[in-house]
């Protein structure tokens, strides 16, 4: 049985520069805010590894540094894989760290 604790990060969000972190207006060429794709491809992936881990009876703890349109800036969302005390840390925003 595998374990471990994984964050997520969605990346923008919000209306406002906030702490680094930009609240980036860019969209795709069919007019979607990347921020609204950003959070809706790590619900997409936090759903995805539940479904997976579940058949085998895997320990994993899955959380996002964002679950709303709101940008929490870069220092928060380090925070929340520190406070969670992630093993692993996905982001479009953050390099990968422990």
């Amino acid at each position: 049985m595998a374990k471990g604790i994984v964050v997520i990060d969605a990346g923008h969000g919000g209306s406002l520069d906030v702490g680094g972190s930009s609240k980036n207006n860019a969209v795709s060429t069919s007019g979607v805010p990347e921020k609204n794709i950003t959070l809706r491809f790590a619900f997409l992936v936090r759903d995805a590894l539940q479904e997976m881990a579940q058949p085998g009876g895997h320990d994993i703890k899955i959380f996002l540094t964002r679950e709303t349109g709101i940008n929490p800036g870069l220092s928060a969302r380090a925070a929340v894989a520190k406070s969670k005390k992630g093993s692993y840390f996905f982001s479009d925003t953050l390099q990968w760290c422990q």
